[in-house]
């Protein structure tokens, strides 16, 4: 039977590697640790084996879209469909930006969200002076 939670020194030996290793890998956050009490420490069977990667040709199987970026965050890698979707979406934006631009006769946006407001409000002065 499989234990659900093991103590620092089983985790090593089921691990098979020191006790100052599983310590090591705790505080480096590469492997996550539950305090019970004020002394007692206690590591999820999930969190052991999640620790542990495939090598060789099935770890290139298993990661062909996955990219670690550190010891516990992966990120998937985009497939030719997503990067598809991208290049659709930056196309649109780029239509957006020459539409708005002729739309304000050359006029480029301001660069700051400050400049806009003040162009809206002195938009609106000049609205409501004509009233």
């Amino acid at each position: 039977m499989i234990k659900q939670y093991y103590n620092v020194s089983e985790a090593a030996r089921v691990l098979d590697v020191s006790k100052s290793t599983v310590w090591r890998w705790i505080e480096a956050d590469r492997l996550r640790a539950h305090r019970i009490g004020p002394k007692t420490i206690r590591i999820k069977h999930a969190d052991l084996v999640g620790l542990i990667e495939p090598m060789g040709k099935e770890a290139a199987a298993m990661t062909e879209h996955v990219v670690r970026t550190d010891s516990r965050n992966l990120i998937q890698r985009p497939t030719p469909a997503m990067v598809e979707r991208r290049k659709h979406a930056r196309e649109q934006v780029r239509v957006l930006r020459a539409t708005i631009l002729a739309r304000r006769g050359g006029v480029s946006l301001p660069s700051s969200s400050v400049e806009l407001i003040h162009e809206g409000r002195e938009e609106r002065d000049r609205q409501l002076d004509t009233l």
